[in-house]
């Protein structure tokens, strides 16, 4: 299967299908997933900043450590996705479902949840800051992150 980056570049993965793959550790800066499904998948590390997944599947995947700076991430499901300490900053999670997912330790500053379902996501000890939109009657209350400057 060919993957395509905004860039140009272009990289061959084996198979005919992205469920299950092992992207740990990989430059993918700029990549185009749009409304491809990647669940199952594996992104420890890896650098997605600017990528394009607008509309993916990203079900199950593991997604710790890695930088998604200004990532499209627009109606993905991350339904029970890990996160877990990823760079998240100036993000696009609008109409995203992230339904169970670990966002523990996530720098989400500058990123956009407006209705995005956040329902049983563990947002402990993410960062956020004045530019972070969460979706409209979001319980600011109840969540455990750390407010930045």
């Amino acid at each position: 299967m060919i993957i395509k980056f905004v860039t140009e570049r272009v990289i061959e993965i084996e198979g005919n299908s992205l469920q299950n793959t092992n992207f740990d550790g990989l430059d993918l800066h700029r990549v185009i997933l749009e409304y491809l499904d990647v669940s199952n998948s594996s992104f420890v590390g890896t650098d997605l900043r600017g990528a394009f997944l607008y509309q993916a599947n990203l079900t199950n995947c593991n997604l710790s450590s890695s930088s998604l700076i200004t990532a499209d991430l627009r109606g993905v499901n991350l339904t029970n996705a890990n996160l877990q300490n990823a760079r998240a900053m100036s993000c696009l999670f609008d109409g995203s479902n992230l339904q169970n997912a670990n966002f523990e330790g996530v720098n989400i500053c500058d990123t956009n949840f407006t209705n995005a379902n956040l329902q049983n996501v563990n947002f402990s000890g993410a960062l956020y800051d004045k530019n972070t939109i969460f979706p409209e009657n979001f319980d600011i209350g109840s969540f455990e992150g750390v407010f930045c400057v």
